[in-house]
């Protein structure tokens, strides 16, 4: 910020669903929050959700990832 290089005017956050690279025949059967259960409706896939901020000239600020059950609103 210093060097002029990030502007923080202007942040945007994305996120994104990502498949994991998983054997969909090894896997164990959990109660899951309610919240977890609206992504049931969906096909179930192993997944993680990746989100980024970025400022207006496209450098990454900050980013998360998490498991890809929970909503991502």
């Amino acid at each position: 910020m210093y060097a002029g290089l990030i502007d923080p005017s202007e942040i945007f956050v994305d996120g994104t669903h990502i498949k994991a690279a998983a054997n969909s025949h090894k896997y164990r059967k959990e109660m899951v929050d309610q919240q977890a259960k609206f992504m049931s409706e969906h096909k179930e896939v192993f997944a993680y959700s990746a989100q980024v901020a970025c400022d207006k000239h496209y450098w990454a600020l900050a980013y998360t990832v998490e498991v890809g059950n929970v909503h991502d609103s």
